[in-house]
């Protein structure tokens, strides 16, 4: 499948900052604001961005200023299923937001991007950047893959925002990988430029290749998910209907009547809970193939510079890690390449909206680069 141009990212410095801003202070189209006391002008540019998975719509409105920092002007989450296609849930964010002017707009979608345009993996939308102009006018549109908004997020994040599994040194500008599951599974690879500070973002399909299951109880699972769909992907057992089939299975294989319509979150809430065990068994395999696809991509990368797991299942799953499955499979002592697995650190991403975060960063970049 072919994959998206990738990005090149550089942390701007607060010396680049400066410097922008006196190119940026010649576009009619910003929004000047002269301040009552003082015969000074600020300038102001309005991004929008959003972050679309199989599940919820995140948007974000923004007013930018490099000199006196960013405002956070109007923020909504859409449930996806409520709207046919992207062009509706962005008409309605628009409405909302009762704003009909951007600089600039990045939406990170779950799926493939070509020529900035994407039909999106789990939900079918096709989210097209010139289809857009006709509900607001925007100077410059980017449609990123999710994961490369992933990829400008981890970049950005500090310590606090990171749960540690394996801690162990960090090469600077070594490779970084990222997985994340959620409603599906994204990955995405990050490697070092030719100078400091500087990455290449590569999305991948890779939560699309075969499923490679451990032990009986894994090769009890491949089987039953191909006798039901011919074959199985990573995605299928690794995400939040993933979830659903492990449970499924557990009830097929144990014999054990099946909850009608079971979620995700009633898994996770159960296992949480101890109220069953069956969910919890579910988890724990849920999690076992999570750190063994983790290390999988962090031989394929050599991800010196650390793995990071996001989405929105594992933060909700912390407690459950110290069962120890997600880093034992992920460190497989058993296995020959056990020492360099250990030698690249894993974290899981404990900050709320890391797609939001990355495409607004994605977003600025336009503005500076006037």
């Amino acid at each position: 499948m072919k994959s998206q141009k990738f990005c090149d990212y550089r942390k701007p410095t607060v010396q680049n900052r400066t410097k922008k801003k006196h190119t940026k202070l010649k576009r009619s189209k910003s929004i000047s604001i002269t301040t009552a006391s003082t015969d000074e002008t600020m300038v102001q540019h309005k991004i929008v961005v959003a972050d679309i998975g199989g599940t919820n719509a995140r948007f974000q409105a923004w007013s930018i200023d490099f000199e006196c920092g960013d405002a956070l002007d109007f923020e909504k989450i859409y449930q996806t299923r409520d709207y046919p296609q992207f062009t509706d849930v962005f008409e309605q964010f628009v409405k909302d937001s009762e704003i009909t002017f951007f600089d600039a707009a990045c939406f990170a979608v779950a799926g493939p991007v070509s020529e900035n345009r994407c039909k999106m993996t789990n939900l079918g939308w096709d989210v097209y950047a010139d289809t857009l102009l006709k509900y607001v006018f925007v100077d410059k549109i980017s449609i990123i893959n999710d994961f490369v908004a992933n990829g400008y997020g981890v970049l950005e994040l500090d310590q606090k925002d990171l749960f540690t599994l394996n801690q162990t040194p960090v090469r600077m500008n070594g490779p970084i990988a990222i997985l994340g599951p959620g409603t599906g599974l994204g990955e995405a690879l990050l490697f070092p430029g030719n100078d400091n500070n500087t990455y290449t973002i590569y999305p991948t399909e890779g939560s699309h290749a075969d499923f490679a299951p451990r032990g009986d109880t894994q090769r009890a699972l491949l089987a039953y998910m191909e006798n039901l769909h011919g074959s199985c992907e990573i995605e299928q057992v690794c995400c939040g209907y993933g979830l659903v089939n492990i449970y499924n299975f557990l009830c097929y294989s144990q014999k054990v009547e099946n909850v009608d319509g079971i979620t995700p979150e009633q898994i996770t809430k159960n296992a949480l809970a101890g109220s069953c065990p069956l969910s919890l068994e579910a988890v724990d395999i849920f999690l076992s193939i999570l750190g063994a696809e983790a290390a999988n991509l962090g031989l394929k990368s050599l991800a010196e510079g650390g793995i990071y797991i996001t989405g929105g299942i594992i933060p909700r799953l912390l407690p459950l890690l110290d069962r120890g499955f997600l880093l034992e499979a992920y460190l497989s002592r058993g296995s020959r390449f056990h020492n360099l697995r250990s030698s690249f650190p894993l974290w899981v991403v404990t900050t709320e909206n890391l797609g939001l975060s990355g495409a607004l960063v994605c977003g600025k970049r336009f503005l500076v680069s006037k």
